[in-house]
């Protein structure tokens, strides 16, 4: 049996809760491990977690959504290496955005598998609609709480977050397999994205194999039919258009929830979507007016579609 030694830091043995010592040869005593059940607050955002804007396309608000990352009990491969103190280990307690990625993707295979013919972006609308939340940016579509009824805050201070740390909210796999309402786009509607924000037509044709040709004047970039919305610059009155396909069965409909951003006043056009029957697309507009600077800050708020049953 293979002895291991080391020295454990002040902080650390405080964490720990072994008392302070002069002694010697002093004497530490490791306990099994306890599942801790019930833990609140939760989920926290951790302080290492990749945090937005976009600085690239703005419009696009990153991230999506957050899930679970921190101390995960993952594969490992058995090579031993020097961050497993040259031991073979199959698995390890891991953190960090490939912590999260594997939940998220696991979840996108479960959809696949039960809705064959749903695409990617159907797949990931599902993902960000269906969320467990209660805040959002200009504007994601449901809301972010944690377990005590207040907003996500973060590790390891309880800093406050917005969206560009959560997105539209932590994961709920369940609800991802019936969202009602999905926002879907398709290659011509990423091109047109593109171009908007100053593509060339090679640097298009690269990227779908032939010559392509674009809307002229180009849509603005925040028109693609993304779930969450941004505006990044708004130098007074702009409108922002969305299409919904509905997923559910029969007739309903669904009326336009919101929470206003601070100082800008917001209108959906028109606040009754009412579909008749499964894959019926519905359009809307919203407008947004600036009464107030923000001096430069973004703002946040919400549109939600409820038809008395579902949130979207």
């Amino acid at each position: 049996m293979e002895n291991y030694y080391g020295l454990i830091a002040g902080s650390a043995a405080a964490a720990l809760g072994i008392p302070p010592t002069n002694a010697r040869d002093p004497v530490a005593k490791i306990f099994p491990t306890q599942t801790v059940l019930f833990t609140k607050p939760t989920p926290r955002m951790a302080g290492f977690s990749s945090m937005g804007p976009n600085i690239i396309t703005p419009d696009i608000i990153k991230p999506d959504i957050t899930a679970p990352g921190v101390n995960i009990l993952a594969a490992w491969s058995p090579v031993a290496i020097g961050a497993t103190a040259r031991r073979t280990l199959d698995y390890n307690i891991i953190f960090g955005t490939s912590m999260s990625c594997p939940h998220v993707s696991a979840v996108a295979a479960i959809i696949k598998s039960w809705h064959p013919s749903w695409s990617p972006t159907t797949i990931k609308s599902a993902i960000m609609t269906t969320v467990v939340s209660k805040f959002h940016i200009l504007f994601l579509p449901t809301t972010v709480l944690d377990n005590t009824g207040n907003f996500i805050k973060s590790n390891p201070r309880g800093a406050s977050t917005t969206p560009f740390d959560y997105g539209s909210g932590h994961i709920n796999p369940v609800a991802t397999m019936d969202p009602r309402l999905v926002y879907d786009f398709d290659l011509s509607d990423i091109v047109d994205f593109l171009y908007s924000i100053g593509a060339s037509f090679t640097q298009l044709k690269n990227l779908t194999g032939k010559l392509t040709y674009c809307k002229n004047p180009p849509k603005l970039s925040n028109d693609l039919n993304y779930t969450s919305i941004g505006v990044f610059n708004m130098n007074g009155s702009l409108s922002v258009h969305r299409t919904v396909t509905y997923y559910g069965e029969g007739p309903t409909i669904y009326r336009a929830q919101l929470e206003y951003p601070s100082n800008i006043n917001v209108t959906v056009i028109p606040n009754e979507l009412k579909f008749a029957k499964f894959g019926e697309k519905m359009y809307f507009r919203i407008d947004f007016t600036p009464y107030k600077s923000s001096n430069g800050s973004f703002v946040f708020g919400a549109l939600t579609w409820i038809n008395g049953i579902h949130r979207v």
